[in-house]
């Protein structure tokens, strides 16, 4: 019977999820604030800004690749252009040589129209090469500013690490100090029982004084005891000597 309600909660929990959209949301982000609290709680800020520090580290090495390529491209743009202006210089000798040697006019055309074409490449690879080499520069830049971040956040983090030794050390000194605090009080609270303790005592001892009667009654008391243990004395010391006791 419980198994069939557990299966019936969890099959309206799955429809709930398929069809409205807007309880999945809640779901999930009720999902997602709990999950993330639990994860806070398991590691400290300097564990969780180190590991931060790590995915930085592994984006500044995919930045890098990046701009190692941009930079290859801005070189391999330039071994393009020196190729093109190799072009127009050959394009500008076939056509002083088609010249020279009086070659035919279509001859002389062909080196003429070669020679702007190898021209109008070498405009448009400048233009390439310009703009690759300001995007490496950018890109280089870029890139040097990241490694800059990258050493202050470092610094940071033994900096904030040492705050976290220091924190753990004030923690234990305030809890030590709280102990003794308490300590103190459980003292005190002892020293009013033990002046309970005395008190008790001293009302006993009053109580005592007060059942022997007054200071002459006691006194006389302490008189008839001396004097019966005189008497006794007496009495075995005649006896001991052979004469009779002596009265007093």
């Amino acid at each position: 019977m419980i198994s069939t309600v557990i299966l019936v909660v969890v099959g309206l929990f799955a429809l709930a999820m398929i069809v409205s959209s807007d309880f999945r949301g809640k779901v999930l982000t009720t999902l997602r604030i709990r999950s993330n609290a639990a994860l806070d709680k398991a590691t400290t800020s300097v564990e969780r800004e180190k590991d931060q520090f790590q995915q930085l580290l592994k984006k500044a090495r995919d930045q890098q690749a990046k701009v190692a390529n941009v930079m290859a491209l801005s070189n391999s743009a330039q071994k393009d252009l020196k190729a093109k202006q190799d072009a127009v210089d050959s394009a500008k000798r076939d056509y002083k040589m088609a010249v020279d040697m009086k070659a035919s006019e279509e001859t002389v055309n062909n080196c003429a129209a070669k020679h702007a074409a190898a021209k109008t490449a070498v405009t448009a690879q400048e233009q390439v090469c310009t703009e690759l080499a300001h995007a490496a520069d950018e890109a280089r830049k870029a890139l040097e500013t990241t490694r800059e971040n990258l050493k202050k956040i470092e610094a940071d983090i033994s900096s904030d690490e040492a705050k976290a030794e220091l924190t753990s050390a004030l923690k234990t000194t305030g809890d030590t100090l709280q102990a003794a605090k308490d300590m103190n009080s459980n003292f005190s609270a002892i020293g009013e029982e033990r002046k309970k303790i005395d008190q008790d005592l001293e009302r006993a001892r009053a109580g005592v004084d007060l059942a022997r009667g007054s200071k002459a009654d006691q006194e006389m008391d302490d008189i008839r005891k001396k004097a019966a243990a005189a008497a006794a004395r007496a009495e075995l010391d005649a006896e001991i000597n052979g004469g009779p006791a002596k009265a007093n």
